[in-house]
């Protein structure tokens, strides 16, 4: 018996120390308790574990939303504690003073956004909730701001401090603004963030210039060209190469701009819009104008012509207009503003005869301002080189003082090149026709015939721009074998055909009904290559640039 009692009283010393090991693993909370978790070897505890059981874990053993825990328990700043979950793609995190002591989960591109700003150490500080699902979205709310991100956006956004009252006014991503686009970015002075539906804006005062339509539009009709075909050089010039005009140019707009076309030839561009200068600030998160001021920019260039008969030179005049309009509230009395041109600082594309610093004008309403440039193309030291000019023929504007504004009106159409005669520039959106005119060249007479009847039977009728233009190649290779095809070996010498042989349109590339031959006299063959050499020259046609061809008769007729 003695020896059952000592056994009996052994076992008995056991169950305090159970008791305690029991009582140790047992949390007690205002709802139901719950013991700690030990998962992938890694203790679940406290205020964490509630966090981590609420978002879905089926405890004690079922698969956790917000995976399985990586980390122990850490510190976070300030007394904090947080715990990884997943690949690191969730946390948990805790402070006794935030959100009542509650744990919040942060995770996804979420995460990733608040670990970039600092974490609960940056200026978000701990999150108030956790990730929440909105209207197609998620959002985190902590200390010093928001977090949301759109399903399926690259990025989350944080939204913060005044913007953030403003986007809560407007109902959140429920409002006219939707989700965040941007994160909150200097603007005029203050602040501005971009959202689906808008922008709002915290203590921003700016002037800009808003553009209106081009007034001006191209015109479909093509400039006619009646070129001798003389191809003699009586006074044979020298090429003079890109460089100013010797004398200075005459203030004043081209005439040929008075009217409502843009390219009303090859060797004039024009250019009218309207522009509003707006003073704005800030109110309530959305900008309200405070001042205005229209104005309309008038633009021209005039290209050197360069013919068989003078000297080359990429060189041309422009000249500016500015028609400035009544200014009301802030800009009232009107502005000062720097007038330049876009190629004093693009000068290895475009010289300016004199440098001329930049000029400051008044903008004061209902007044005008006039300027004048001569100008001329550099990097044309090549032969067979071609430079476009978009966006430096033209103007810019930009604020003398106060409030930072700037805009550039370049938009008038400039191509200079050394592909054909010497050196010259053109309007290349100004389409031309060449005339094939018998009283002029009456030797073009026959070639004016065959193109008239060509052009009516053609199913292309090419040449004709109310159907087809022709386009010119310098491609030889194209050229010889259209000439072959039209005219084969054994052909009249004085074989003419059309669709001319120096364009894509040539008979080796068209179908067989659809070009045309003739013989003619070789007179008038040689009367069509020199109008077609003048015309190409004078005109700069390069390869690829379309034109039209006008054949008219002895008594008067013309093919269209």
């Amino acid at each position: 018996m003695s020896g059952r009692r000592r056994t009996l009283r052994g076992r008995w010393l056991h169950y305090p120390l159970c008791l305690a090991l029991i009582m140790a693993a047992v949390v007690v909370s205002a709802g139901p308790a719950t013991a700690d978790q030990f998962r992938n070897g890694h203790w679940v505890r406290g205020a964490i574990e509630q966090e981590f059981i609420r978002l879905g874990t089926l405890w004690p053993g079922g698969p956790p939303t917000v995976g399985e825990p990586n980390s122990d328990e850490l510190d976070a700043a300030r007394g904090g504690r947080w715990q990884a979950f997943g690949v690191d793609t969730n946390r948990i995190y805790w402070h006794p003073n935030v959100a009542g002591g509650k744990a919040n989960q942060v995770g996804g591109l979420i995460l990733q956004k608040w670990l970039t700003n600092g974490d609960e150490r940056g200026s978000l500080g701990y999150p108030l909730v956790s990730e929440t699902p909105v209207n197609g979205g998620r959002f985190n709310h902590f200390e010093g701001g928001s977090i949301y991100w759109k399903n399926g956006a690259a990025a989350a956004r944080i939204v913060r401090g005044a913007i953030r009252d403003y986007w809560a006014q407007a109902d959140w991503e429920k409002g006219a603004y939707g989700f965040p686009v941007s994160d909150e970015y200097d603007f005029g002075g203050g602040r501005r963030q971009d959202f689906e539906r808008g922008s709002l804006y915290w203590n921003v005062h700016i002037i800009d210039a808003e553009a209106g339509s081009q007034e001006l539009t191209a015109s479909t009709t093509p400039q006619r060209i009646n070129p001798s075909d003389n191809t003699t050089d009586p006074t044979a010039l020298d090429d003079l190469g890109p460089q100013p005009r010797s004398a200075p140019a005459p203030l004043g707009l081209s005439p040929r701009c008075s009217g409502n076309v843009s390219n009303p030839d090859r060797w004039t561009a024009c250019s009218r819009k309207g522009w509003v200068l707006k003073e704005r600030r800030s109110e309530n998160g959305t900008l309200r104008e405070t001042g205005r001021l229209p104005y309309t920019v008038t633009l021209s260039v005039e290209f050197d012509k360069v013919t068989q008969f003078n000297s080359g030179n990429a060189a041309w005049k422009l000249d500016a207009k500015i028609d400035v309009g009544t200014g009301v509230g802030n800009l009232a009395g009107g502005t000062r503003a720097h007038l330049a041109t876009p190629c004093l600082t693009n000068t290895s594309k475009c010289g300016t005869g004199t440098v001329l610093p930049t000029k400051e004008v008044p903008l004061t309403p209902n007044t005008t301002v006039e300027h004048t440039w001569n100008q001329y193309a550099n990097n044309l030291g090549t032969a067979g080189a071609i430079e476009k000019f978009t966006g430096l023929i033209g103007i810019t504007l930009k604020n003398a003082g106060g409030l930072t504004w700037s805009h550039t009106d370049a938009s008038l159409d400039a191509r200079c090149d050394r592909a054909t005669i010497r050196t010259g520039c053109v309007n290349p959106t100004a389409i031309t026709a060449v005339v094939y005119d018998p009283v002029k060249n009456p030797a073009i007479a026959a070639v004016s015939q065959h193109v008239f009847d060509a052009q009516a039977s053609l199913p292309s009728h090419w040449g004709n721009p109310q159907y087809n233009y022709l386009t010119r190649t310098t491609n030889q290779a194209i050229i010889d074998a259209n000439r072959d095809k039209a005219c084969p070996a054994g052909s009249p010498i004085s074989c003419d055909e059309f669709a001319l042989a120096s364009t894509y349109q040539g008979a080796s590339r068209v179908a067989a009904n659809d070009y045309s031959t003739r013989t003619v006299p070789k007179v008038s063959n040689d009367s069509q290559g020199g109008i077609m050499s003048n015309y190409y020259n004078s005109t700069r046609i390069l390869d690829g640039d379309q034109f039209g061809i006008v054949a008219v008769l002895l008594d008067g007729r013309q093919s269209w």
